[in-house]
């Protein structure tokens, strides 16, 4: 199973401060291709102008393709069930990329799916 990062506690301490240089790092120009090769599908019940460009362009950077599903093609938790949604993305995707309204459907996606 992979790990999960499904709230901000959720990364150990000693794991902060690295991630956060990285990402000056990564904002300077350094340049990664960290996630060549891999499929980053991005679903958004609550879509906005920064957070879907921000996660595009971000996976793009890292040599990623998106993904991006709006909340009326998938229907989450409505006319699809959030597990069945966790399990197809699981199986199609390197890795998912999720923003709900509750922090109960990410968790329940987060049971449900092999990927990060």
């Amino acid at each position: 199973m992979n790990r999960h990062f499904l709230k901000f506690r959720d990364l150990p301490p000693a794991e902060i401060s690295p991630l956060l240089y990285r990402a000056i790092e990564l904002k300077s120009g350094a340049e990664s291709r960290a996630l060549k090769g891999n499929s980053v599908a991005l679903m958004f019940e609550k879509p906005s102008l920064r957070t879907k460009l921000s996660f595009w362009i971000g996976a793009e950077k890292l040599g990623a393709k998106p993904v991006y599903f709006s909340p009326e093609e998938v229907g989450l938790g409505k006319r699809e069930p959030v597990a069945d949604v966790a399990k197809v993305m699981a199986s199609m995707a390197d890795m998912a990329v999720v923003r709900t309204f509750a922090q109960a459907t990410l968790d329940e996606f987060g049971e449900n799916s092999e990927i990060p």
